[in-house]
């Protein structure tokens, strides 16, 4: 995994982030998930949660694990059975991803949650997500002399067609949380307060001219 970015605070150096737009702020600065893991660890551990895992659930059942620092799986499932939650965890459902479903589990509180907490615990889960998919599929991204990334260049094209985040994910073969990512980050490096903004800045620059729309070429070889 790629080193911390050392211009970000360590981990006890954190501010508490016990807002989702708290934590959507500090997010954007992550340059990796090992920063975007800390960030949010700082944010829950606040709540009493000691641990958490974002990981899918395909179509046909298989648990794809995705990044977080716990050491198990919140879930488990016994062939021809059911998935299970693990004792002691919550599990937050996602937005869905083009290959099934997305959660995330936190661990450790032992306390009740009631519907305040709940709701910031899934606003804060949803930010998370977005920039985590977005840094673990940014990972095999193919960087370019504009500053930006095939991808985000891709996303905004798109934008620029009138595609919507889940059409630009299907076409592109991302999920719908990493395009959102893609467009956001895009966004901040562009300084653009909106993504129509973004989508102009970028048009007149010429990034957004002689992409295609070849999914295949969107990524580099492993």
């Amino acid at each position: 995994m790629a080193r911390a970015n050392s211009s970000l605070p360590k981990q006890d150096e954190r501010p508490v982030l016990a807002t989702m737009g708290a934590l959507h702020a500090y997010a954007q600065s992550a340059t990796s998930l090992q920063d975007l893991t800390g960030t949010f660890t700082a944010s829950i551990s606040a709540d009493g949660f000691q641990s958490h895992f974002c990981f899918g659930i395909g179509e046909d059942g298989g648990i794809a694990p995705l990044f977080g620092d716990a050491r198990s799986l919140p879930v488990r499932r016994a062939p021809g059975e059911a998935t299970m939650v693990r004792p002691g965890y919550v599990l937050l459902t996602l937005q869905c991803w083009h290959e099934g479903d997305l959660f995330i589990g936190l661990g450790g509180r032992r306390a009740p949650i009631g519907p305040t907490l709940g709701a910031s615990l899934q606003g804060r889960a949803e930010v998370y997500a977005t920039y985590g998919m977005a840094l673990l599929e940014r990972e095999r991204d193919v960087m370019t002399g504009s500053g930006l990334g095939l991808a985000q260049r891709q996303c905004l094209a798109r934008i620029l067609t009138g595609e919507r985040d889940p059409q630009i994910a299907e076409a592109l073969g991302l999920t719908p949380l990493a395009v959102r990512g893609h467009i956001e980050s895009a966004m901040k490096f562009l300084s653009a307060r909106s993504r129509a903004e973004a989508v102009s800045l970028a048009a007149r620059r010429g990034w957004l001219a002689g992409l295609g729309h070849e999914p295949d070429t969107l990524f580099a070889s492993n």
